[in-house]
């Protein structure tokens, strides 16, 4: 799929039909024609455009020419509901602004729709540093979302035991922040670069990025410690784990150790020799009252101990 944006009489970036000098195009799970295409047409290298569809490409910067590539990681929310993160390419040179998503960016499709900093088509480096703050931002909505979903899987142990439906859940979410501490520090490198090398050509250009860095360290920041806290959030459902484990087998122990009096007693009485009361019915009921005065004196013993 492949959208064109350029800037209206307005001021407001809205979508066209067909590609035009200073404009936006949005590239989503293209296929080769499209991105042919798109290559013809603005002169961009094949090369650049394919960057992102490789899901494994590391974030990096690269330039040919008057072409410039910013290769980044972005956060999607894949289809069955898990977070993770995927390559962006973000290009431009002096005519066109192009971004390529393997799958769909909520980020960067809401800013190539006009909700961004940069509403001007024809100004590609703040566009760039507009996009990466876009990209940045959702950063920080995710995580967020990780950390409401933490409180809630926390919650539903509070109110019962706990199932292999929350550790699974825990798990995915521990995943994601992987990636995302793995992406942030990627990212935070590419924006480190792009501060030390030309940098803002404008004040506005200027403010953005260093908009772009604090966010990114903030992002950073939030990403460790969520990360903590949910790495302890595990260590402690570990902890209710095996804490119940020993409280059952404690009771299953002490509850064997109560039974196994009146066996014992059974046992004596059962055995092929002459035994007390040997033939009388009351001899019964006698062995029965043995059984019965140990096995409580042994669960008052067991109580006592704390181990009922």
């Amino acid at each position: 799929m492949i959208k064109y944006f350029k800037t209206d009489k307005n001021g407001k970036a809205v979508e066209i039909q067909e590609c035009e000098r200073n404009c936006r195009i949005y590239i989503e799970r293209p296929d080769a024609g499209e991105l042919n295409d798109v290559s013809q047409k603005t002169g961009v290298p094949p090369y650049f455009l394919q960057c992102a569809l490789d899901e494994e490409e590391s974030p990096r910067l690269e330039h040919e020419d008057d072409v410039r590539m910013t290769l980044v990681d972005a956060p999607i929310i894949e289809e069955n509901g898990k977070i993770s993160t995927i390559p962006m390419a973000i290009i431009y040179n002096a005519a066109y602004f192009i971004t390529v998503c393997p799958r769909r960016i909520n980020a960067a499709a809401d800013f190539l729709n006009g909700k961004g900093h940069c509403t001007d088509t024809a100004r590609h480096k703040k566009s760039l540093y507009a996009l990466l703050n876009a990209v940045v931002k959702s950063f920080l909505l995710y995580l967020k979302q990780i950390d409401k979903a933490d409180n809630a899987i926390q919650q539903r142990i509070g109110k019962r035991s706990v199932e292999n439906k929350e550790i699974i859940e825990l798990l995915e979410l521990q995943k994601s922040l992987v990636f995302f501490a793995a992406s942030l520090s990627s990212d935070q490198s590419i924006a480190q670069k792009l501060l030390l090398g030309n940098g803002g050509d404008t004040e506005d250009e200027k403010e953005l990025l260093d908009e772009l860095i604090i966010e990114l360290r903030q992002a950073v920041e939030m990403c460790t410690i969520y990360r903590e806290v949910l790495k302890n959030v595990t260590d402690a459902v570990s902890s209710v784990v095996n804490n119940n484990m020993n409280f059952i087998m404690k009771f299953l122990t002490a509850i064997t150790i109560i039974l196994s009096v009146p066996m014992v007693i059974a046992g004596f009485w059962g055995m092929n020799t002459a035994v007390p009361w040997e033939g009388k019915l009351y001899g019964f009921w006698i062995a029965v009252g043995i059984s019965v005065v140990l096995s409580a004196a042994a669960l008052v013993w067991l109580w006592r101990r704390r181990m009922l």
